[in-house]
């Protein structure tokens, strides 16, 4: 369950939800590429349905969407992943000063957390003493999210691309959102699944609807892939922070980028994109003409 768990959010945050604040998707056509114009743009932008892990066997890149992503001025993530000044800045987000991370665990679950770190991690118990637990979780599972040797990250080949055309790479939010958004998991969660971890409870039942999503992902199917994410209830209330309240944030910056005149190519969580809170149901309430790219 726990791999489980983060690869549900590789779609979603490049990080997930229960179902209960999910309305039924609507109808869409297949694509992971969408382009935004009308409201007297003088340029079109695009918007491109990511996940941030995935096997490299299962990695895909069509021609339309390099070419949209050539034709644009810029490229925008859902956080500057280019700055590394301003990442360094914003890892106080993924600590917390007013509490020690042994007071979640026992003395012997946290003597294990603290071998397991220096062995798998390289870090010493000084470097987690602070670090939320949600922080630990996430690097505890990331080079197991994909569930194989090679997984490849769509940020980054897309970036890697950006750069290479000097194109100017920004964010949608920052890491203390993100981490804002992280937190919203219950602790008792978080805790139970770092607990799972530590004792080797590998096995996954997971899996399967996560391979699931990977057919849909690659099928381009946004619409039978936000299903799937909608009917798991993995996180629970976590959902609204993770999705909703991320989506609705993301509208006012994605169109002040757009009115400024440039084109700009939108690389989100494919999580993101469908039904009725998803980011292209929003634009199109905002006026804007939103159609898929094959």
């Amino acid at each position: 369950m726990i791999r489980y768990i983060f690869r549900l959010l590789t779609l979603l945050l490049p990080f997930l939800v229960g179902k209960t604040a999910f309305a039924q998707s609507q109808s869409l056509d297949k694509s992971l590429l969408w382009q935004i114009s009308g409201k007297g743009m003088k340029k079109p932008s695009y918007i491109f349905g990511t996940i941030h892990e995935i096997c490299s066997t299962d990695f895909f890149w069509t021609d339309a969407m390099n070419n949209s992503l050539s034709a644009s001025d810029k490229l925008c993530l859902e956080m500057d992943l280019d700055d590394t000044a301003a990442l360094i800045r914003g890892m106080g987000a993924l600590m917390d000063p007013g509490k020690k991370l042994s007071a979640y665990f026992t003395e012997p679950q946290y003597s294990r957390l603290v071998t397991y770190a220096a062995d798998s991690m390289g870090m010493t118990e000084p470097m987690i003493m602070y670090m939320k637990p949600v922080t630990i979780m996430m690097m505890f599972v990331r080079e197991s999210a994909a569930g194989c040797a090679t997984p490849v990250s769509y940020e980054e080949k897309i970036m890697s691309a950006a750069k290479h055309d000097n194109k100017e790479v920004i964010g949608l939010e920052t890491m203390q959102e993100q981490a804002d958004a992280l937190s919203s998991i219950p602790v008792d969660t978080v805790v139970k699944y770092i607990l799972k971890a530590l004792n080797n409870e590998a096995a996954d039942a997971g899996d399967d609807t996560f391979d699931d999503m990977v057919t849909a992902y690659k099928a381009q199917d946004i619409v039978k892939l936000y299903d799937l994410i909608a009917a798991s209830d993995a996180l629970g209330s976590a959902n609204g922070a993770l999705i909703d309240d991320r989506n609705r944030r993301w509208i006012g910056r994605m169109t002040n980028l757009m009115d400024a005149g440039e084109s700009v190519f939108f690389a989100v969580g494919a999580g993101h994109l469908s039904g009725k809170t998803g980011v292209i149901n929003l634009l199109q309430k905002q006026g804007y003409l939103v159609t898929p790219v094959h």
